[in-house]
């Protein structure tokens, strides 16, 4: 291969990752590295970017720039409904719903208005009924009805947010890198205004534009210049994800390279390396990734109440979108967050929390999640 014009890091500022950008910064082991990149989901823990800011310090002393690069807010994204934008969640369909009693007139003399009682979803009679004016006992039918819903069974929600919000930013910035043409220009969708405006739909509500996020503007980014192309490095382990390299799907700008294979590092090798440089990282994903397990949700209630509750209140406000017949939820039990987080911290308790925070509890997912390794185990 040719020497590259560029080497950059996808950035995750979890353990590997975190270990291979002071690595490609003391060039060393490897290789220097030009730039790392972070891509900003606007959804990330406290803890995390805390982490990135030491990151971005350590970059600079060493003259490695961390670029952090953004579409725009992925949560609320998948709360606007004029947004393509969805999150991996778990499903299942919606109960069935009795419509309200309605008021009626009396079967017998059709005057005075009772009230039709819902039975069960028995369509004939439910009880007795007394008219004050006709003085006469007769059966009062019910009226009832059930909201059709579609047959299914308990699911999950494709993702989109991986390809959307972390490879596409990355590839973009990687592009401008490499010196591709990057302008702004005037949003065509609401008149560069920054507002919403018509033909959108009612129900979205007012706010800002869903196209250019009420900037006004738009960012474009052209192609990177031809015969350039930039060795990209990811921080996929040999224990985590060496199931997931592959030089498939990379554009032609970008040549995918794994040192931490190449040197046969595992997590724990990670770790220690961060132990005896003084750092430490822990894992790296939004705050409410529906693949957290039940000791990264019980975490994160422990150490930060407030950021917790922020994404029961998020977990809520998720549950009906419209189109969907089902239900979603950021919990893989398909219960509200809180409930079901309850439920694991009392059974965290139980059998003893050294044992269940980050201990022996079988997984059913790799902790690892990577632009290029969500651990969804779809190809991104």
């Amino acid at each position: 291969m040719p020497a590259p014009d560029l080497r950059t890091l996808a950035l995750g500022a979890g353990r590997q990752s975190t270990a291979l950008f002071i690595l490609g910064c003391e060039g060393v082991v490897l290789p220097k590295i030009d730039a790392a990149i972070f891509a900003d989901t606007q959804w990330e823990p406290k803890h995390v970017m805390t982490h990135l800011a030491n990151l971005q310090q350590f970059g600079e002393e060493h003259g490695v720039t961390v670029h952090l690069a953004s579409k725009g807010s992925l949560p609320r994204d998948v709360l606007d409904r004029q947004v393509f934008a969805t999150l991996p969640a778990w499903t299942k369909p919606k109960p069935w719903e009795l419509v309200p009693a309605e008021y009626g007139p009396c079967p017998a003399c059709a005057t005075t208005p009772i009230v039709y009682e819902l039975a069960d979803g028995q369509l004939w009679y439910d009880a007795a009924e007394t008219c004050a004016d006709c003085e006469g006992t007769r059966l009062v039918p019910v009226r009832w009805e059930k909201r059709l819903r579609r047959k299914g069974r308990p699911g999950r929600i494709k993702r989109q947010c991986t390809a959307k919000y972390k490879i596409e930013v990355l590839d973009q910035q990687v592009r401008i890198l490499l010196g591709a043409e990057a302008w702004d220009e005037p949003c065509r969708y609401c008149d560069t205004t920054g507002k919403r405006v018509a033909p959108w739909d009612p129900d979205a509500g007012v706010g800002a534009c869903s196209i250019c996020r009420g900037t006004g503007s738009r960012r474009r980014v052209g192609p990177a210049p031809k015969d350039v192309f930039s060795e990209h490095w990811v921080g996929f382990s040999l224990d985590e994800e060496l199931d997931r390299v592959t030089t498939a799907g990379f554009p032609r700008y970008e040549q995918p390279r794994f040192p931490l294979c190449e040197l046969r590092w595992t997590v724990d090798d990670c770790n220690k390396f961060l132990a005896e440089r003084g750092w430490s990282a822990e894992k790296s994903a939004c705050k409410g990734c529906p693949f957290h397990e039940d000791d990264i949700w019980i975490d994160m209630k422990q150490r930060d109440p407030d950021e917790f509750a922020e994404v029961v209140a998020y977990d809520a406000a998720f549950r009906e979108a419209p189109g969907l017949d089902v239900q979603r939820f950021l919990h893989e039990s398909r219960e509200p967050l809180d409930v079901a987080v309850g439920k694991a911290e009392k059974a965290a308790s139980a059998r003893g929390v050294q044992d269940w925070l980050w201990g022996t509890k079988p997984r059913k997912q790799p902790r690892g999640c990577s632009p290029y390794g969500c651990r969804s185990g779809e190809a991104a």
